[in-house]
């Protein structure tokens, strides 16, 4: 009876301690918007089919849009031997696509994240929306103009953000 008690204040106390903006948020990464119907939005209104973004950002949006757009993690092909592709037809899509935009998460003051300053480096034009994420977070909807970006760029460039991990293992 007890333990039966202790679990039962133990899952109370977690069902008055939930918020209803992250019923459908993963736990692996609590910074990415859990509204991403702005996103889609956008891309379908400029005509984005296929992009590059960590799974936890990506995976929601090819879900919810049955497929129509299409974003997969470029670690997968930058770095195959250490990833599981798991739709490959997928991949094949979006590695094939010219200009597949990216999905970066960044902070909200971060204003020149390092795969911008990388892309004007290599002289890549590029068209950028901002939509917000959750508190202090944004969301990033990069598109190339004139040149793909290859994965292993986005990959070595902060695609995985790296304060999604921290702040998912506070």
């Amino acid at each position: 009876v007890l333990v039966l008690v202790l679990y039962m204040g133990v899952q109370s106390f977690a069902y008055t301690r939930a918020s209803a903006n992250y019923l459908f948020q993963t736990s692996g990464c609590i910074i990415a918007p859990y509204n991403d119907e702005p996103i889609i939005s956008y891309m379908q209104h400029q005509g984005i089919r296929y992009a590059w973004a960590t799974g936890w950002v990506g995976d929601p949006i090819t879900f919810r849009t049955r497929g129509h757009i299409i974003v997969i993690d470029p670690r997968i092909v930058a770095y195959h031997q250490w990833y599981i592709n798991r739709i490959p037809a997928y991949t094949l899509a979006v590695e094939q696509a010219k200009r597949a935009s990216v999905l970066l998460l960044v902070s909200q003051g971060d204003k020149s994240p390092l795969l911008l300053r990388r892309l004007i480096r290599e002289h890549i034009i590029y068209r950028v929306a901002r939509f917000p994420s959750e508190p202090g977070y944004q969301l990033l909807v990069i598109t190339p103009l004139n040149h793909s970006i290859s994965p292993k760029v986005i990959s070595d460039s902060g695609v995985q953000s790296r304060s999604c991990l921290a702040r998912s293992f506070k």
